[in-house]
């Protein structure tokens, strides 16, 4: 799994100290795992509560359809609600399903 952070603030209001932080994750494990408690326990250092994850996943490992066309990614909006040490909570906000969907 691939992970990048980002921040609204440098789009809402580069001057202000709020921050809102934006974490774009892509992988091969369906968006149910990503649901599951803890799935982003390595990343509990990174993440606070409110924090917004655009979570994008190819559970076909191939990248390719039988016919040979790409394969659609399955995205969704996740937003963080607790963490704890090292246990991460998450809840999903918007699943937008694949192209194909």
């Amino acid at each position: 799994m691939n992970w990048r952070k980002g921040t609204l603030q440098k789009l809402a209001d580069p001057g202000s100290e709020f921050t809102w932080a934006t974490h774009t994750f892509a992988g091969n494990d369906p968006l149910e795992e990503a649901l599951t408690a803890n799935y982003f326990e390595q990343w509990a250092g990174a993440v606070r509560p409110g924090d917004l994850i655009l979570w994008g996943c190819n559970a076909d490992r191939t990248g390719r359809t039988k016919a040979g066309n790409p394969v659609a990614l399955r995205r969704a909006l996740l937003m963080v609600t607790r963490v704890a040490g090292t246990g991460v909570t998450v809840r999903l906000l918007q699943d937008w399903g694949g192209v194909e969907d």
